[in-house]
């Protein structure tokens, strides 16, 4: 389980940032009203041809020579979603809340979120009072003493929890189990291709690492940012794992790793007994949902060349030396910002990515892959910059490309160090792109903070990036105050605030509690709200407890001018294209990244 936890930190981190957010000014307007955004705001492209950089006569804007990146000739495929439809009573789809402003009483219905089946006995509670149970439909007719935005919260033994504060008489939930009762298997094996070929990676040895970088990566169910709080995490990661041997001089120690990860064979080994790393795993395999004839999948090949990041092997031993014996026992501690910037900008790249988005689900799941950063017809490199910059904070970028409702690749990072950085992407079939920039003192705080504020563009095309992608930090919403930010281990209470500035349209606030068997939750509150308290008595949560610690994950979301509070689809907020977003979490992330 703990593994499960961590990846998904790492993924809610991550992904939070690519999958929320947009870039623009507080007013949405550039959310809504050009011709390359969806009148649903989903993400999903509504019409093939109604792009209005598409060149249909191959003149204007158009790669005149390869006719490629800057012109979409050809028609996206568009995949539907794969996860189940809800019914829709009282007819309010495809929003999840509505109905109108509440008068007298909240009608509400609880759903299987995999079976999309109604949940008979279910708990809803109001405002933290006593629970009601749903009948045979799933629903319950809630009887309120004011008209006015109320909290209702749905449980279920063996759920997820979900709550929402709104202005609306109708509330649908869609409660994810935290065990499928399909199960998942592990599959066969399969490779990254490219041309159908098994892209063959080797990785070097000790001497070789002189000009040649280390490979990795991993191979994963497909992701959508619009059922992404639906994702079910135990089928993240496979059952069968490999070891990765770590010796520091003091004998070596097996760490086990699922075979989601590809790691062609690795020896690194320092003679005299004094570093040595062994192991791999040159095809890779991943849980598949029992019962599936579709399922997509995605992976990446990551590339670390530490010469780029590590001048000499002299800086190298001094590296190995202090992570076998960090100061304050904290291997943070030997990690430097020129090491930091070197290695996001020079040395770490993901440079093959693929998706398999119609995938059978049956024999090798082979992922065709195609190269990032390649000066050629599908791919290359695009500036990324960022005006108005604070002092305060470092600037990181990421461009990502997303397959609808199947994929989310990330294709490029950099780490700002002045006004502009170059950022490697590559031309993904069927895919729309993703560019975030985070405004974060992760990294001055010396990885103490785990405070970030985000802004993001989305094209249809890269073709209409290709003159570099601009954001202004002003448009960003504030960052979170840590100083005033905190999760009371006694009461399960969760409070924040935000530094001067714009507040957000909601919150979606993630509660982790590390008691056993404890439901997680989710909530959505409105942005005015500085305080969450989970109904941890009525959902038989005890706060505080556990051989780990409790994990929160606050996020300020601001949702295009389009999307009504009180009228919405909460569990798929991440759907939408928002224009900001802001993070906090009391998780300790350097630790995250030791133990990772």
């Amino acid at each position: 389980m703990k593994e499960k936890l961590l990846f998904l930190l790492l993924i809610l981190a991550a992904l939070f940032a690519l999958v929320v957010t947009g870039c623009g000014d507080d007013d949405d307007d550039d959310d809504d009203d050009d011709a390359d955004d969806d009148d649903d705001d989903t993400g999903a492209d509504d019409d093939a041809d109604d792009d209005a950089d598409d060149d249909v006569d191959d003149d204007v804007d158009d790669d005149d020579v390869d006719d490629d990146v800057d012109d979409d000739d050809d028609v996206d495929v568009e995949y539907p979603a794969l996860n189940c439809v809800i019914p829709d009573p009282e007819g309010i789809a495809p929003n999840s809340i509505g109905g109108g402003p509440i008068t007298d009483t909240v009608n509400v219905y609880v759903f299987d979120d995999m079976t999309c089946d109604p949940i008979e006995g279910a708990d809803v509670i109001l405002n933290g009072e006593a629970a009601v149970q749903t009948d045979a439909d799933g629903n319950v007719e809630l009887a309120l003493v004011a008209d006015a935005a109320q909290t209702v919260t749905a449980y279920m033994d063996g759920y997820w929890t979900w709550s929402y504060k709104a202005d609306a008489n109708v509330m649908y939930f869609r409660l994810q189990p935290m065990e499928s009762d399909a199960g998942y298997t592990d599959s066969a094996v399969g490779d990254f291709t490219m041309g159908g070929t098994a892209l063959g990676l080797t990785n070097p040895g000790l001497l070789g690492l002189f000009g040649n970088p280390i490979v990795a990566g991993i191979a994963l169910q497909g992701i959508s940012r619009n059922t992404l709080l639906s994702t079910d995490f135990n089928g993240l990661i496979t059952e069968g794992e490999f070891a990765l041997s770590l010796d520091m001089g003091d004998g070596p120690e097996d760490t086990m790793l699922p075979n989601n990860i590809y790691l062609p064979n690795l020896n690194l080994t320092i003679p005299g007994d004094i570093f040595s790393v062994v192991g791999g795993n040159d095809s890779y395999s991943l849980p598949v949902l029992n019962g599936a004839n579709e399922y997509p999948i995605e992976g990446m090949v990551l590339t670390i060349d530490l010469m780029s990041a590590i001048p000499g092997i002299g800086e190298l031993l001094t590296l190995i030396d202090c992570i076998g014996d960090p100061p304050d026992e904290d291997i943070m501690n030997c990690i430097t910002d020129e090491l930091i910037f070197n290695a996001v900008n020079e040395a770490l790249a993901f440079a093959y990515v693929g998706a398999a988005p119609d995938w059978s689900a049956s024999g090798a799941p082979n992922i065709e892959v195609v190269e990032t950063g390649a000066a050629d017809e599908k791919g290359g490199v695009v500036d990324v910059s960022v005006s108005n910059m604070n002092d305060d904070y470092d600037y990181l970028t990421i461009l990502a490309a997303e397959i609808p409702n199947r994929a989310l690749l990330p294709l490029g990072l950099g780490l700002l160090d002045g006004d502009s950085v170059p950022v490697d992407y590559a031309d993904v079939d069927d895919a729309d792109y993703l560019a975030v920039v985070a405004a974060t003192d992760f990294i001055a705080s010396g990885f103490e903070s785990a405070n970030f504020s985000f802004g993001l563009q989305y094209a249809e095309s890269m073709g209409d990036w290709l003159g570099g992608i601009d954001f202004d930090a002003n448009d960003f919403l504030p960052n979170f105050d840590a100083d005033n930010c905190d999760y009371n281990d006694v009461t399960g209470e969760i409070t924040w605030a935000l530094e001067a500035g714009s507040t957000p349209d909601l919150y979606q606030v993630i509660y982790v509690p590390a008691c056993e068997d404890c439901p997680w939750v989710l909530a959505q509150v409105p942005g005015d709200a500085t305080s969450y308290l989970p109904p941890v008595d009525a959902l038989g949560i005890t706060p505080g407890i556990g051989e780990t610690q409790d994990i929160v994950l606050v996020a300020g979301i601001d949702l295009p001018d389009s999307v009504d509070v009180n009228a919405y689809n909460p569990g798929g907020i991440l759907g939408y294209n928002s224009v900001a977003l802001n993070l906090w979490t009391n998780y300790d992330l350097s630790g995250l990244l030791g133990d990772l």
